[in-house]
């Protein structure tokens, strides 16, 4: 009796554990691009360039749920971030600098972002970044292959 009841806590903490154990957010389904503010119940990265005028991407922002783990994602304006695995997000239509704009994630990510500045990209699934003030933004895409964990 008592080795049946060890064996019931030990299957309960189990199932408790992996009940409470996050994972790596869904593509593209736990992620979303947001022109007007962060996004509440999701963890947001700032997109931005600074040499953009009149401050259309101030409220730019690549979010993941919250309810997952953080992918470790980094913005950068100025060049690849060492040590990480970059995308080049850029808009060779937009003259305000955004050829050396990169997103990263770490090295060990399982998402594997693909760039498109002329819309959707064949095979991937794909997120709109568009900022509607910036008419060149209309057509631009973030993409990577559909990840669900195993």
């Amino acid at each position: 009796m008592v080795t049946a009841t060890v064996s019931m806590i030990m299957v309960a903490m189990v199932t408790l554990v992996t009940m409470v154990t996050a994972y790596p957010p869904l593509w593209p389904k736990d992620f979303v691009f947001s022109y007007a503010g962060k996004v509440a119940g999701y963890r947001c990265l700032q997109i931005r360039e600074p040499a953009e005028p009149g401050g259309a991407w101030n409220d730019n922002y690549f979010c993941s749920a919250s309810y997952a783990d953080d992918p470790g994602m980094r913005w950068s304006y100025a060049r690849p971030i060492s040590g990480m695995r970059c995308t080049l997000t850029n808009e060779p239509g937009d003259p305000h600098h955004w050829g050396d704009n990169y997103l990263c994630v770490p090295h060990s990510s399982p998402y594997h972002f693909r760039w498109s500045y002329t819309g959707k990209v064949g095979g991937y699934e794909c997120i709109s970044w568009n900022e509607p003030s910036d008419y060149h933004w209309r057509d631009n895409y973030l993409c990577a292959k559909p990840f669900i964990p195993s």
